[in-house]
């Protein structure tokens, strides 16, 4: 049972950083986008950490939708 799990969270994993790339590629292309794809990945992370029960994962990745949102924020008032 551990290893299905373990085996699904590699799976959300890869998906999560293939977002992150999309997000961070878009930033650097001062693109808005990028902090909701940086979101989405997050997002994601955040459903792996509790398959995983990382709770070191779940809080990071909760400060950083934080920071992204107030990324979008700022880049909003410009």
């Amino acid at each position: 049972m551990l290893q299905e799990y373990i085996q699904y969270a590699d799976l959300i994993g890869w998906v999560a950083n293939c977002f992150i790339l999309f997000g961070m590629y878009n930033i650097g292309k001062k693109k808005l986008s990028g902090f909701y794809f940086n979101i989405i990945a997050h997002i994601i992370w955040l459903f792996q950490s509790i398959l995983l029960a990382m709770s070191s994962l779940f809080v990071i990745d909760i400060l950083l939708i934080i920071m992204n949102i107030m990324g979008i924020k700022s880049w909003r008032k410009k």
